[in-house]
């Protein structure tokens, strides 16, 4: 049977009666303003949005960034709870009609009846809308009768619809059919049969219990000899957990992993617990005699000296072979981080919303609060309004307007650090926010960040609003935009002091855990090292931190002394705790638990200092006083799941009136809602619909691999290990752009040398096409770097120019540079690459006299970035180079940029491919763009070599559209420069050796 139409164009018959009670059909046809038509939902009707996309912008509920012409309003017929005839129209129907064209035996008339017992669901009613013309507006906002005819509310309320159609019987049949056998989806499940309906969704990594398996391993490990200095190593044999292999490797997966080795008590020997963290292949920390294959190498980091655990020494053995049941050996647990608590923390932030109290708390104070909590579930859930408008609910909120109580020229400050053509659009898209909801999109280097910090200390500035939320998805994310925000406001409150307006210093806090904070202040106190050492795995940082401002205010000399200039709250309080070294009587009560803290501060003689450390307490204090001085706080910035430790969760509750997300769309939906929280306040959120994802470690994992033998059927091969993998995909970001919210975007590029964007935005970026720009800032005159290195390498090597005033990349093929990986497919890298790009590196840094610190390496492995380091600390004129993966570099940027790819013609593209990591990889340049790689990589004339790699690992494969389209335009540009690998490097022989032994079963 032939398939239905996907719609039918429509008009809308309203039967009505005269005064004189003759009946009446009123004709409300379909046009350029108003269309209406039949799909296999239901009745969809349709206006058209503003066509300028220089302010607002929408986009389509697919994953593609579509732009979206019209606002579409769906009445969602109930499957088998409606009646539907259709007939052919008659000549007296006919006559009540006009302006028909055509036979009229073209023409059908629809009748369709909601049964008693059932009810239409009415699908995008309330959402943002900005029509094509002033009439269109009206229409949908201020329901004024639509062509004269009726508003649009009566049309959605009513139970039976007369439509006329010209179709055939036959497509209506089809049509009706349709709607009848609409699959009803389930809320979750595996594959693609899943409903975008949030909450039986949203618990992005459901399968945790082989996290939580990991948390506490016991197993018996040798390690070598050195007496476990720290950076000595230990190993852990897997083999009787193979089971929950994959589980455990992600657990372990990083150089910086947080992991802790428990040595258990054992006769005369005393339990002790030692930090460590994983080692990669290719890390130089390694011995070289180490046997790693089938084995998790650990370093082990000895504790500081005075803390638990230093004086202990494990048992240590030369060889691995060495340990057998008659030796003695440690027993131990390894420790892991499963993120299940992380994973908790998103759970209770999504059961919230359905929670009747208001949540924050500095929303309880609104009187419209209830119905915004309202409001925001519902608009959450994807259907729009009208169940709320249709219960007599209050939904016509005024759009919040951020610039309302700022003096002007304190705007005109703040947005002077704009970019000059978007001050204009910003005012217009910031004085209008829906629900004070607001979306900014733009590609890197568009000004996102400079853009967010403006916003940020706008909000900070504005009396209403004061103190602001930020959060970012990682931690690097996190120190990233605190980094912008506190550098952009000492530049604004300059610009006000030297106009003579008064503005003190804003107080920005970076947030940690409140544990490590607390130890690193009292150690810090005390005069004792406190800082993370080169191999921690912490990314704790001191500037900014609440530690830094918490010993600020205790006159602490480890950091600045604050002054009157500073953040005005914080001083005061700085001043009632220099009050408690006065002798007498402390004027307020409710400070002199500090007075220990106070004291220890003041203290000069290291010796005291100590003494005065290890004979108080000072935890509980130190508590106490970090709560007051975070309050005192405009911004405090921490990653989702460290903003629900108490602090933190209780600024973001009860001070907090703003919220900024960065790099929002690596966030997880319930990331947003943990830090928003089930009631909206003021929340701008700032991403790129072309970048990260969140990180779900288990996305492209299947749940079957080529290990397990039982027969399955094609579908059951393609179920993932976590059945909401789907839903990664949806980020905080993304999620309000499905939902239909307007999209302030970002069209100018400013940060790259002209012509050195061209090649994502033919790739990634089609869409912007019509609208991008470079502003004047990324004329070549301005880039002298990259002006050094385009005129060298096209001499050196001969590469044709890429055109007037422009740059584009270059591309070095890098042939006989076989890519590595180890037979259980840990991670893959490619030393005679990172040589090649060395002796590239080292050569130009010496012919042109760059500054090393100018130069940024990427790649996709760890395994392949750990090469690079070891080759790089080979040569002492690489030791500023930044080498960094292409994740964790991120909203980063450097004046040259290396990629190396890694992957060759024989591996074919692999997760190289993704297509957002790999338009992040290439767009953190400034001046220059150098990719090392294999021309060939997705040619599919060597699609033969490349099977061994599509063996079934229980691994999707990333689309290669994009990796392939870039390849094929760089190669017609003819900037490829071919490079020849160094076969005494990493020699042939010993692989062909490893690989022929046993792969590990995993």
């Amino acid at each position: 049977m032939a398939s239905p139409p996907r719609q039918i164009l429509c008009n809308l018959i309203i039967r009505e009666v005269t005064d004189g009670g003759t009946p009446k059909l009123v004709h409300l046809h379909s046009s350029r303003n108003f269309i209406i038509s039949l799909n296999t939902k239901g009745i969809r009707i349709s206006f058209p949005r503003n066509p300028d996309r220089s302010i607002w912008s929408w986009y389509s509920a697919d994953l593609a960034t579509t732009d979206s012409a019209l606002y579409h309003i769906t009445i969602e017929l109930p499957p088998r709870g409606f009646t539907a005839t259709h007939h052919e129209l008659t000549v007296k129907q006919n006559e009540l009609l006009s302006g028909l064209g055509g036979e009229l035996s073209e023409y059908r008339l629809v009748n369709l009846q909601i049964s008693p017992h059932f009810n239409t669901t009415v699908i995008g009613f309330g959402l943002p809308f900005h029509g094509a013309n002033a009439t269109v507006d009206d229409w949908v906002n201020k329901h004024t009768p639509i062509a004269g005819v009726t508003p649009l509310p009566e049309i959605l309320k009513t139970r039976n619809f007369t439509l006329l159609v010209k179709a055939s019987k036959h497509d209506l049949d089809n049509m009706i059919k349709g709607i009848n056998d609409r699959h009803q989806r389930s809320d979750y499940g595996f594959g693609t049969e899943s409903t975008f309906k949030m909450f039986g969704t949203f618990i992005t990594t459901w399968n945790m219990s082989t996290m939580l398996r990991c948390r506490r391993l016991s197993r018996r490990l040798a390690t070598n000899p050195s007496n476990m200095r720290p950076g000595s190593c230990v190993y852990w044999n897997p083999l009787e957990t193979t089971l929950h292999w994959r589980a455990v490797h992600r657990a372990l997966k990083g150089s910086f992993t947080k992991l802790q080795v428990k040595f258990m008590s054992n006769g005369s020997r005393q339990r002790a617990v030692w930090d460590a963290s994983p080692v990669i292949y290719g890390d130089s920390e390694l011995p070289k005699d180490i046997d790693s294959y089938d084995r998790i190498p650990l370093v082990l980091l000895r504790p500081e000296i005075g803390d638990d655990g230093h004086d202990f020494s494990p048992i240590a053995y030369d060889k691995y072979e060495q340990v057998n049941e008659e030796l003695e050996r440690d027993r131990v647990k390894l420790i892991c981080e499963s993120n299940a608590y992380g994973e908790e923390l998103r759970v209770h932030a999504i059961n919230r919303l359905s929670d009747a109290k208001v949540w924050p708390t500095t929303m309880q104070h609104d009187t419209l609060s209830t119905s915004k909590k309202a409001i925001f579930n519902e608009l959450l859930i994807g259907n729009g309004l009208w169940n709320l408008n249709h219960s007599g609910s209050y939904i016509n909120f005024t759009p919040f307007d951020l610039f309302k109580d700022i003096p002007v020229e304190i705007r005109d400050t703040c947005l002077g650090f704009v970019s000059e053509g978007d001050r204009g659009k910003v005012q217009q898209y910031f004085s209008k926010l829906h629900f004070g909801l607001g979306i900014v999109s733009g590609p890197p280097g568009t000004g996102k960040s400079t853009l967010a910090s403006a916003i940020t200390v706008l909000m900070c500035l504005n009396q209403t609003i004061k103190h602001v939320y930020v959060s970012a998805a990682s931690n690097e994310a996190t120190d990233n935009i605190l980094d912008r925000i506190d550098a952009l406001a000492k530049s604004i409150i300059k610009k006000l002091t030297d106009d003579g307006i008064s503005a003190n210093q804003l107080m920005v806090v970076r947030g940690y855990r409140i544990k490590d904070e607390q130890e690193k202040c009292l150690r810090a106190l005390a005069g004792l090292r406190f800082k993370p050492g080169p191999r921690s795995s912490s990314a704790w940082r001191f500037k900014n931190s609440l530690c830094w401002w918490t010993l600020r205010v205790l006159g602490s000399s480890a950091v600045p002394q604050l002054t009157p200039s500073d953040n005005s709250e914080l001083w005061e309080l700085h001043q009632k705790l220099k009050e408690l070294l006065i002798p007498g009587p402390v004027k307020d009560p409710n400070i002199s638990e500090f007075a220990g803290l106070v004291k220890l501060a003041e203290e000069l003689d290291p010796a005291k200092k100590r003494t005065k450390y290890s004979t108080g307490t000072y935890q509980r204090p130190l508590r106490n006083l970090m709560g007051l001085v975070i309050k005192c706080s405009n911004v405090v910035a921490t990653t989702p799941a460290t903003s629900n430790s108490f602090l933190y969760k209780s600024y973001n509750s009860e001070v907090a009136r703003g919220v900024i997300f960065d790099e929002a769309a690596t966030l997880f939906c319930s990331d947003g809602l943990l830090v928003l929280g089930n009631t909206p306040r003021p929340m701008i959120t700032f991403g790129d619909t072309k970048q990260l994802a969140p990180v779900l470690p288990t996305a492209m994992e299947l749940l079957h691999t080529g290990k397990d033998r039982r027969d399955k059927t094609p579908e059951e091969k393609m179920f993932p290990t976590n059945r909401f993998a789907d839903f990664y995909r949806i980020s905080w970001f993304h999620l309000f752009i499905h939902l239909g919210w307007p999209v302030f975007n970002l069209y100018r590029q400013h940060r790259m040398a002209q012509g050195l964007f061209d090649l994502s935005l033919r790739t990634a970026y089609p869409h912007l096409l019509p609208h991008f720009e470079y502003s004047p800032y990324c004329q070549l005159q301005n880039f002298p770097i990259g002006t050094q290195v385009e005129n060298y390498l096209r001499l050196e090597h001969h590469i044709p120019s890429a055109g007037a005033d422009r740059i584009h990349p270059v591309f070095f093929n890098c042939l006989n540079c076989p890519c590595r990986n180890y037979p259980h497919k840990a991670t893959r890298f490619n030393p005679r690459q990172a040589d090649l790009i060395a002796e590239l590196l080292v050569k130009m840094i010496e012919k042109l006299s760059l500054n090393p610190a100018d130069i940024a390496v990427i790649t996709y492995y760890r395994a392949n970035l750990a090469a690079i380091r070891k080759r790089f600390r080979e040569d002492d004129r690489l030791k500023d180079v930044t080498p960094s993966t292409v994740n964790t570099f991120q909203g980063r940027e450097a004046q040259i940029v290396v990629l190396a790819l890694c992957v060759t013609r024989e591996t074919g593209p692999s997760f190289v491919a993704e297509q957002r990591s790999l338009n992040v990889a290439l767009t953190r340049q400034k001046s220059s763009l150098l990719i090392f790689g294999d021309i060939d990589t997705t040619n599919i004339r060597f699609s033969d070599l490349q099977e061994e790699d599509k063996a079934d690992d229980g691994l999707q494969k990333p689309d290669s559209t994009m990796i392939d389209n870039v390849l094929r335009t760089i190669r017609a540009s003819g900037r490829v420069v071919t490079l020849h690998g160094n076969p005494e490097i990493d020699p042939d022989k010993e692989w062909k050796k490893l690989n022929r032994q046993p792969e590990f079963l995993g």
